[in-house]
């Protein structure tokens, strides 16, 4: 069953922009609202991956991008590690199991036969996209230090 994500949603991040089973087989159905496409040949992230993001905590993450086709590529991060085949046009897709939140900023390795790439400080946590007028606001929240992940809600 494919769960339909907005244009936004797909763009902030990777979780959001999901499809159960094959992440791609649907394409055809769904309109292209904003393609995004691989810069060059070989290993490549989808551009909404980069240093100093953040991956929403406690649900299954999907990394996604472009290799050579055939090329295996394996995504390490928080201790696990997934791996993919790139299709024939070259796409590929992980999907990281449920992650617990955290503070420290570590590294997301992805890895083909030719090419590593590195993101640093990445965090998990909560990722929340707000949207609306120039007059949104909301005076009931309270956010915490980052520090403070211990005990708090």
């Amino acid at each position: 069953m494919l769960k339909r994500t907005t244009c936004i949603a797909a763009l902030l991040f990777a979780s959001l922009a999901v499809a159960s089973g094959n992440a791609f087989a649907a394409e055809k159905e769904r309109p292209k609202l904003l393609p995004i496409t691989p810069v060059g040949p070989g290993l490549q992230l989808s551009r909404l991956f980069n240093d100093h993001m953040v991956l929403q905590r406690e649900i299954p993450v999907k990394i996604w991008g472009w290799g050579d086709p055939g090329d295996t590529v394996t995504v390490a991060f928080a201790g696990q590690t997934q791996t993919a085949q790139a299709c024939a046009d070259g796409r590929w897709l992980v999907q990281l199991q449920p992650l617990a939140a955290s503070a420290q900023g570590r590294e997301l390795v992805v890895r083909a036969a030719a090419k590593t790439i590195t993101l640093r400080d990445v965090l998990v946590g909560e990722v929340w996209l707000l949207g609306g007028q120039s007059n949104i606001r909301r005076t009931d929240l309270t956010l915490s230090p980052v520090g403070d992940l211990g005990g708090g809600n």
